[in-house]
């Protein structure tokens, strides 16, 4: 059992300007869509029984469908999220959690807001 452990995860993408249209069905970009983002994300294993677990992740535009738009920073997605671990059932077959977790999600706008979203969520985790 390793009581730290860090995971780091680099990724980029684009999508494809003939697939973003508008409601009416126009297409909507004049260039291909690219970003690139990743995830820092570091859990502490206290005992069997307990873990914690930080994660921070980032997905940076790189190019809008229209650079004429607005600057790189539009669009950027950050978020950071929190999550205890309780395992109240462990044998060699079956494993029983209880897990609380917590996500603060924030992007810019494009219009100097930054707005923002809080999620928590309490999951019983069940594996055989």
């Amino acid at each position: 059992m390793n009581p730290l452990t860090l995971s780091a995860v680099v990724w980029g993408g684009q999508d494809d300007q003939a697939l973003l249209k508008s409601d009416s069905g126009a297409p909507v970009g004049v260039s291909n869509a690219t970003f690139i983002g990743g995830f820092l994300e570091g859990v502490w294993t206290i005992n069997p029984r307990l873990s914690l677990v930080g994660r921070y992740e980032l997905i940076h535009p790189s190019q809008g469908i229209d650079p004429a738009l607005a600057g790189p920073a539009t669009g950027n997605v950050r978020a950071g999220t929190a999550v205890i671990r309780h395992t109240f059932e462990l044998t060699s077959r079956t494993e029983a959690a209880l897990h609380l977790e917590f996500s603060r999600f924030w992007f810019d706008a494009g219009d100097g807001t930054s707005p923002v979203t809080y999620t928590g969520l309490l999951g019983l985790d069940f594996a055989l």
